[in-house]
């Protein structure tokens, strides 16, 4: 995490000085973007590590900043541009971003991830170049599961449509007669809605009687089915708030219960792996959907067939939300949370012959 934290600050820098647009594009959104991707994908690993019977509502807390963010930032931002310029722009918001590094040095290792380390200094160097490699070369192995395929697809999916609506749906409410100002606030609604969204989930989904791959599904089931229904009733700008509040409350529901159902597929040794190569799929999805929507308005002219394509991915990754539950079914045996014992580091130290054994206890039926 403080790696990705100093890598975006520098790059967030870097922009107020570059001569080009061109450069600016790199490093805002290639570097800065890399950056943003290390700090996520770590934040949402150590929570699936530390913490074991309330994982849920934990996922769902600490990713509900995303939704504050959006909802306090978007205009914060924007004045500060308007004040400072686009140079003084990019020094607060590289200011604001190495904030995450102080937050960062107040994470620890859980006690499996720490039993992992204890394990790693009992090995030679040519062992610990051979995991290295092991662990590295197989990653996309874990799409041969078809059940967490479903859900990477799912999500590349899910993420190309939102992410269409996100960047298209100011311009439509300004075409359909908004101003810039209430345009920009649809998203600040979206934003709070979603952080809004993103804990209750997490403290529903702590219920033993509710499936965490049912709120997935279902939830981009009604998303899919609003924005798909966007033409016929968000020509007012009533309705374009009422979407606004349907985006932000249906799309955050998956990230409160992405570590447990990730485990749930492939166990959790393979968690920091699974959770890569999600975000990787989501990141593809959010990078595709835009552009192609704007193919499709600069052709059409209008912007509501990018909505009805953007419905038709959002439903789709609602279906394949399904077939997760089929395939899982045919499959036989999922990882669970009772498949987990995390050891007791205290008691591992000074027992090189149990250390062994309580890491193998990781998983039951290491397989995917």
């Amino acid at each position: 995490m403080i790696v990705g934290d100093v890598m975006t600050a520098a790059s967030f820098v870097s922009c107020a000085f570059l001569p080009s647009l061109e450069l600016v594009f790199v490093f805002f959104g290639g570097i800065a973007g890399i950056g943003s991707g290390l700090i996520y994908t770590a934040s949402v690993v150590v929570l699936g590590f530390n913490f074991h019977f309330k994982r849920n509502m934990a996922t769902g807390i600490a990713v509900s900043g995303c939704g504050v963010g959006t909802f306090v930032f978007v205009p914060v931002i924007e004045a500060a541009r308007e004040e400072y310029g686009n140079n003084g722009f990019f020094f607060i918001v590289a200011a604001i971003a190495l904030q995450g590094a102080v937050f960062a040095c107040l994470l620890f290792p859980s006690e499996l991830e720490s039993e992992h380390q204890q394990m790693k200094y009992t090995k030679s160097k040519q062992e610990q170049r051979c995991d290295i490699l092991k662990s590295a070369l197989p990653s996309f192995s874990l799409l041969k599961n078809i059940p967490f395929l479903c859900l990477c697809v799912s999500m590349f999916l899910a993420c190309a449509g939102v992410y269409l609506v996100y960047v298209h749906l100011p311009r439509y409410a300004i075409e359909m007669g908004a101003s810039p100002l209430s345009a920009s606030f649809l998203i600040s609604v979206s934003g709070i809605c979603d952080c809004a969204s993103r804990i209750l989930t997490g403290m529903a989904a702590q219920d033993e009687g509710i499936d965490e791959i049912v709120i997935y599904f279902g939830t981009f089931g009604l998303l899919g089915l609003s924005t798909l229904l966007v033409p016929l009733y968000a020509t007012t700008y009533t309705g374009q708030l009422v979407y606004a509040v349907l985006l932000g409350m249906y799309f955050g529901c998956c990230y409160s219960v992405m570590n447990t159902i990730i485990i749930d597929l492939v166990g959790v040794s393979e968690l920091a792996n699974g959770v890569g190569i999600y975000l990787f799929f989501c990141g593809v999805g959010s990078l595709i959907g835009p552009p192609i929507a704007g193919v499709v308005i600069d052709h059409t002219g209008s912007y509501e067939k990018s909505f009805l394509l953007a419905g038709f991915c959002i439903t789709m990754a609602a279906v394949l939300g399904m077939a997760i539950v089929y395939f899982k079914k045919t499959k036989g045996k999922v990882f669970t949370t009772e498949d987990i014992d995390i050891p007791n580091v205290s008691r591992s130290i000074g027992r090189e012959g149990q250390k062994k054994t309580a890491s193998t206890k990781t998983i039951i039926n290491g397989q995917y």
